[in-house]
């Protein structure tokens, strides 16, 4: 498997494409700006051992894997001191797919966003829920959803449930945890993508990750 193509988002280069300020849809998540804008470049060792040797603890609590011949367990309060995040209670991936076990993808969406819940995201009179249906706004965070938090590289045709509440989240100032969406994306693929024509995710934020772990005292190899 390859490492997914991901992109460095230049937040006001791509507001001035739409003349609108695209701060305003991720500066409610501290942290969440700088992650998307600053964090680039990755060590594909690092990336390959990391996806090769995780391990998802039980409700996404922790994340445990090998770094420089040593096992390592970090739990979600770790990986957000390391990304520069902050957790938040509310998990998307438990507000689209409740209690499933991963691979989630494969799984039915149990719940699905009502018309009002996303009339920031398409144009008036929209019949469909297609990108092409997208406002300028909400097709810009789509697209660039689909090459950083939530990376997907095919079915550019329709909109999943999940690929509906990040934007919506986003554009409407919906705190949630980004260090929970980071897990369950991991998990997902370690459950279900090996063997599969898919990419890994995430090579940059990993590896920013990994080379801080001597920054958070707690982040330490297991005895």
């Amino acid at each position: 498997m390859g490492l997914f193509p991901h992109v460095v988002l230049p937040l006001p280069r791509m507001g001035n494409v739409i003349q609108h300020n695209l701060y305003q849809y991720f500066d409610h998540i501290p942290g969440l700006p700088d992650l998307l804008e600053h964090i680039h470049g990755y060590v594909e060792d690092w990336v390959r051992v990391f996806y090769a040797t995780l391990y998802v603890g039980p409700e996404r609590e922790y994340i445990q894997f090998m770094f420089q011949g040593l096992p390592v367990r970090l739990y979600r309060q770790n990986v957000a001191i390391l990304l520069g995040l902050e957790l938040s209670e509310r998990r998307l991936h438990t507000d689209v797919y409740g209690d499933s076990e991963p691979p989630r993808r494969s799984k039915n969406e149990w719940i699905a966003l009502t018309d009002n819940e996303v009339h920031d995201l398409f144009r008036e009179g929209a019949q469909e829920r297609i990108p092409s249906q997208l406002t300028p706004s909400a097709g810009i965070v789509h697209r660039a959803m689909r090459r950083t938090l939530l990376p997907r590289l095919g079915y550019k045709e329709g909109i999943t449930t999940l690929q509906q509440h990040l934007p919506r989240a986003l554009m409407q100032r919906i705190r949630f945890c980004v260090v929970d969406l980071l897990i369950a994306e991991m998990e997902d693929v370690i459950i279900d993508g090996m063997g599969a024509h898919r990419s890994f995710p995430y090579a940059h934020y990993i590896s920013h990750m990994l080379s801080r772990i001597d920054h958070d005292p707690d982040a330490t190899p297991l005895p």
